[in-house]
């Protein structure tokens, strides 16, 4: 549930890749 908490908190927010987010 890594990639779920991630995508609610925003990829972009730095926590694992802010380009992704782009």
């Amino acid at each position: 549930p890594r990639d779920l908490l991630q995508e609610v908190l925003g990829t972009g927010a730095g926590l694992r890749k802010p380009d992704e987010d782009i």
